[in-house]
């Protein structure tokens, strides 16, 4: 348990799996398991992914993620390994270090690949972005680096447009064709309802012989009293003009417990769902035929939650750490044991983005009546000492 007081999330999503229905025998088999470890910050600092053997009846390892982080909370490595059978051991296959600029954004992300032959890491990949004054991201270019010739080259670019309440309404891909030049590739369209969630997202492909967006596939989203995305049905057009229902995945929360007293690893939370649109406590998701053999489950995937079992004692977790109220409205206060007389206080939102910054005496109120509903991130620090978590506002 973190701190003494249950306000505070203690709770960790450890592993999920993903299991097939078999068509021979119509029961589920052949589950991939994804297990997390965490830090006593609750980051996410290690992910393996494990698949089922049926012949000697164990999970046999597949993939490993580890990951670090600076002082902000930010991501700032990740290795990736895949087991080798033949060594019986990890072997590194990738390893990615992320940039960010003064305000906490994502700027750059670079990929390295192993060299065997070397035996170091060499230059693979790099994804740069670009912000407007909001902080939201309008233009990332995907680049590749060229041994032979020792440069990079850019083949892929994304655009993103916004509407006034911040929320992407379009982007448009480029690649680079046979002529070294960019042509349109891919182009989403998003529409959101009052509260801000996805109701509608339709993509389309570039056809450079009619020189228009032909519909490729649209996502059609249902939510819940409590704003969870409770229904995705996923369309495909067969006929011009016609969209047809082909799957859909459906979402089951324990609605007693909300996100906020969860910790989630981030962007490896590996659901189709973006984490900050789910309220409560998500158990199980499942895909369903709606076509072919209407109401057939093909795919299931169940959530396992455990306690945050912390891993160093170096933070701020044994001060007797509360904040308050849950949820907040126009201020929140962060309280303390007498281990510091004042505290820096960080509020991020979900992509990163510095917010707010101040300082804190123990019961002060900090105002965030300029805040729009919905979750952030708080940073509380003092010296090299840090605690962080996520702040529900209603």
């Amino acid at each position: 348990m973190l701190g003494k007081n249950k306000r505070f999330r203690t709770e960790v999503l450890k592993y999920w799996t993903v299991t097939d229905l078999s068509e021979s025998n119509q029961s589920w088999q052949r589950p991939t398991r994804y297990t997390y470890q965490y830090n006593s910050n609750g980051d996410l600092i290690e992910q393996i992914i494990s698949e089922w053997r049926n012949g000697s009846q164990q999970w046999r390892n597949e993939l490993r993620f580890n990951l670090t982080y600076i002082a902000t909370g930010q991501v700032e490595t990740t290795t990736i390994y895949s087991w080798s059978i033949s060594q019986g051991d990890w072997v590194p296959t990738f390893f990615e270090e992320f940039k960010y600029n003064d305000e906490d954004l994502l700027t750059a992300q670079f990929g390295f690949s192993w060299s065997v032959s070397q035996q170091e890491w060499v230059d693979d990949s790099r994804l740069l972005i670009t912000y407007d004054d909001e902080g939201n991201p309008i233009v990332r270019s995907s680049e590749v680096y060229i041994q032979s010739n020792n440069n990079w080259r850019e083949i892929y670019r994304t655009e993103n447009e916004y509407n006034d309440r911040e929320n992407l309404i379009e982007e448009v891909i480029y690649r680079v064709n046979n002529q070294d030049t960019f042509e349109m590739y891919s182009h989403e369209e998003f529409s959101y309802n009052d509260a801000d969630r996805v109701i509608e997202q339709v993509s389309s492909l570039y056809d450079s012989f009619s020189d228009e967006w032909v519909p490729n596939f649209l996502n059609a989203f249902e939510y819940d009293d409590n704003e969870n995305p409770v229904r995705e049905i996923i369309h495909f057009q067969f006929e011009e003009g016609e969209w047809t229902a082909v799957f859909a995945n459906n979402y089951e929360y324990n609605n007693d417990v909300l996100m906020r007293d969860v910790w989630s690893p981030g962007e490896f939370y590996l659901t189709d769902l973006p984490f900050d649109q789910v309220v409560n406590k998500l158990l199980v998701s499942n895909t369903e035929d709606l076509f072919f053999q209407p109401g057939l489950l093909l795919e299931r995937e169940t959530y396992y939650y455990s306690e945050l079992q912390p891993s160093s004692t170096g933070d701020l977790q044994k001060i007797g750490f509360s904040v308050y109220p849950v949820p907040a409205s126009d201020a929140v206060y962060f309280d303390w044991e007498e281990v510091a007389e004042r505290m820096d206080v960080i509020i991020f939102d979900m992509s990163g983005k510095v917010l707010q910054r101040a300082t804190l005496s123990r019961h002060e109120a900090l105002s965030i009546e300029n805040l729009r509903p919905g979750t952030y991130i708080y940073q509380l620090s003092f010296g090299e000492k840090s605690l962080r978590g996520k702040l529900s506002i209603h």
